[in-house]
């Protein structure tokens, strides 16, 4: 238990302090007193609980903002519970997007991505690749599977496809080759794609509130097992991922996805090599 803190510490703390030292020395005046009295019931009454001998501890206050914590924490695991679903609710999805990477030496590498999905296993991912080390050289990158088969295909392999056992190891393979953004937003639509998602982050906590696209946003910040921080971009009307940064000691990255459609018709003739 603290001591008691001196009333003259807790009358200086108070933002009417003035008015009560004035009050001490006009007496006289009962109306002004009373007036004084009234506008002051509540700090004088705090003044006077600490005077009688209770303590005055920042206890109250620590629980308050333990409790606070403890909402926002609840708060981002309703909200990753709501982006898990509403990802697998999703009939169709498509998107575009670009993706940022910067490496302590100084490379940077520019990712251009396109998603296509149809439940329950069709998926086509394109991303072509851009480095600052390489000016004018590209690197392009395909993976799709049509519901039974799954085929990849890389420019550094001539483009040739290549047939994979299913659909989990083409997007385990791409995830490399595409600095990552293969896998993230494709694990959230299918069950049939393995690997850590996003709701598993650890210590996922909100963050504040952002725009991504004109889209509002809520921000939540969470760490990945194997190290770095990543923060996401959570449409707060349709739960969606707009925007992931993830930053660690080997560099950083931020992934922006955009002209997003939902639940429109897709032909199953975009889910090969082609995509027509």
């Amino acid at each position: 238990m603290g001591k008691p803190m001196p009333l003259r510490y807790v009358i200086n703390m108070l933002p009417a302090a003035h008015l009560i030292r004035r009050g001490s020395r006009s007496v006289s005046s009962r109306s002004k007193t009373l007036r004084t009295s009234s506008r002051l019931a509540c700090p004088l009454s705090a003044a006077l609980i600490l005077t009688l001998g209770i303590p005055f501890s920042s206890g109250g206050t620590q629980s308050w903002r333990g409790s606070q914590q403890e909402s926002k924490d609840a708060h981002a695991a309703q909200v990753m519970r709501q982006v898990v679903s509403a990802y697998h609710s999703l009939s169709t999805y498509s998107d575009r997007g670009t993706s940022i990477v910067r490496l302590p030496g100084g490379g940077v590498y520019a990712i251009e991505l396109e998603t296509l999905f149809k439940r329950p296993g069709k998926l086509r991912f394109a991303w072509t690749t851009q480095s600052n080390l390489a000016p004018g050289h590209k690197q392009d990158g395909l993976i799709w599977c049509d519901g039974t088969t799954a085929w990849a295909s890389y420019s550094f392999r001539g483009n040739t496809p290549e047939q994979k056992k299913n659909l989990d190891l083409a997007v385990a393979g791409a995830t490399g080759a595409s600095w990552g953004t293969a896998h993230w937003i494709a694990r959230l639509l299918t069950d049939e794609v393995g690997g850590i998602r996003l709701d598993e982050l650890r210590d996922i906590k909100v963050f504040g509130n952002d725009t991504v696209e004109g889209v509002e946003c809520v921000v939540l910040v969470g760490y990945h097992a194997a190290g770095g921080e990543h923060k996401l971009w959570v449409g707060n009307k349709d739960h969606l991922i707009r925007r992931i940064e993830e930053r660690s000691k080997t560099g950083s990255q931020e992934e922006v996805r955009t002209q997003i459609l939902v639940d429109r018709d897709i032909p199953d003739s975009r889910f090969s090599k082609e995509g027509r």
